[in-house]
């Protein structure tokens, strides 16, 4: 039944529409300009429970050439800064997504995207990225010199999927850019 509007105006059913993502990767895809939606506050979870889907379920993010190992240095610093990380936190749940979180580094990332769209496969990239969140893989891959903002952003998409990472972010990152816990404790006093 076509009952969701789509970018056009225009009634759409709510199955071949999806939300925007914050990277905006839909855009780079113009076979979906009639198909994204923003994600509205107050009416996403009714929209979602008639059919409207998360465009990131459709673009699948792929590593290109990357020699990944395991990282026990940011690794650290979360655990470091886990007092910090429960001021911001009230839902322990969400601290033991993070504790689950599977941390790679790599000297150099690149990353291509993909997306079956219409029956057909399409992609684009490869590109440079500071950081990634891969959500099917559960795993956070970074570049050795990647901003702490690049990391919150994608351990904000890593913890709260559902929620604009922007917000999230800026409360990890001075907990993250913090050269102990006591100046992460410090950061959070000041807001």
């Amino acid at each position: 039944i076509r009952s969701t509007l789509d970018p056009r105006g225009l009634l759409a059913r709510p199955d071949e529409l999806y939300f925007e993502d914050s990277r905006m990767l839909h855009k780079r895809f113009p076979q979906l300009a009639h198909n994204v939606i923003p994600r509205v506050r107050g009416t996403w979870p009714a929209l979602t429970e008639a059919g409207v889907r998360r465009v990131e379920e459709l673009i699948k993010a792929r590593l290109v050439n990357v020699s990944s190992k395991v990282d026990a240095e940011l690794r650290a610093r979360i655990a470091d800064r886990m007092s910090a990380l429960r001021r911001v936190f009230d839902d322990e749940g969400v601290l033991d997504e993070l504790d689950g979180l599977e941390i790679l580094r790599t000297a150099h990332l690149e990353v291509s995207y993909r997306a079956e769209l219409f029956g057909h496969p399409y992609e684009i990239g490869p590109e440079v990225v500071d950081a990634i969140y891969l959500p099917d893989e559960h795993q956070l891959v970074y570049a050795e010199q990647a901003p702490d903002r690049a990391l919150a952003r994608e351990i904000a998409r890593a913890i709260a999927p559902d929620d604009d990472p922007g917000p999230l972010a800026m409360r990890l990152e001075p907990i993250l850019s913090a050269t102990s816990v006591e100046e992460a404790h410090g950061a959070l006093d000041d807001f």
